[in-house]
């Protein structure tokens, strides 16, 4: 009677994250229709960068804008894995001293305005490049080589928040792909039609860094 409760107790949680998601992305997909993309064409948007080549200011960093009155994002251009992007951010500063941290979404209207920001930066590389962001699989967090299949619980390396339901992802994403030992456990944003959704990666993979920092 225990493992019954247990196998459906785990049906109706797997039940609930897939009508979740499902949401989410109806909202993404709603959402992503404000976009200014007048500038853009499908084949332009196609076309992904693992690399940035825009002028950057004293601090190393591209500043790509602000949300609001909450924070500021940067990108720095140097091909880095995860974990070196993670200790990147942290090691800088803004001007006024704030800390920075890998880039955090709280939600859909958070990863279309960051969209927004990309496509009306005067550096067209930016709308179209690959960033890691501070999402990361809490098994690989625990365990970095997991022997079974892992879970899918993913948080914010930086809040510790999780971010199963309130952001979305790619279409087919994230598929945890095991190569050879490994499984893809690291998120970055990844730009597809006009729209950037998360997607997962192995936590090797080299790519330019999205940071932020909280403002005054």
């Amino acid at each position: 009677m225990n493992f019954l409760t247990f196998e459906l107790t785990t049906f109706l949680s797997i039940l609930v994250y897939l009508l979740e998601n499902i949401i989410a992305q109806d909202l993404f997909y709603e959402s992503a229709e404000n976009l200014d993309l007048s500038n853009q064409t499908d084949q332009d948007l196609e076309v992904l960068y693992d690399e940035l080549n825009c002028p950057v200011g004293d601090n190393g960093l591209v500043r790509i804008g602000s949300h609001g009155i909450r924070k500021v994002y940067y990108a720095a251009p140097q091909k880095s894995a995860f974990i070196d992007c993670h200790r990147l951010c942290r090691g800088k500063t803004t001007q006024l001293g704030r800390q920075m941290h890998l880039a955090e979404f709280r939600n859909v209207d958070a990863q279309n305005h960051f969209a927004n920001l990309t496509f009306t930066h005067n550096c067209s590389d930016m709308a179209r490049t690959e960033l890691w962001v501070g999402g990361i699989a809490l098994d690989y967090l625990l365990k970095p080589a997991p022997r079974t299949v892992p879970a899918w619980e993913w948080i914010w390396i930086h809040s510790g928040k999780s971010f199963n339901n309130t952001v979305v992802w790619n279409p087919g994403e994230p598929n945890r792909f095991l190569e050879p030992l490994q499984y893809e456990a690291c998120v970055m944003v990844r730009p597809y039609y006009g729209r950037h959704g998360l997607n997962d990666a192995h936590c090797s993979a080299v790519r330019p860094c999205l940071c932020e920092a909280s403002l005054p």
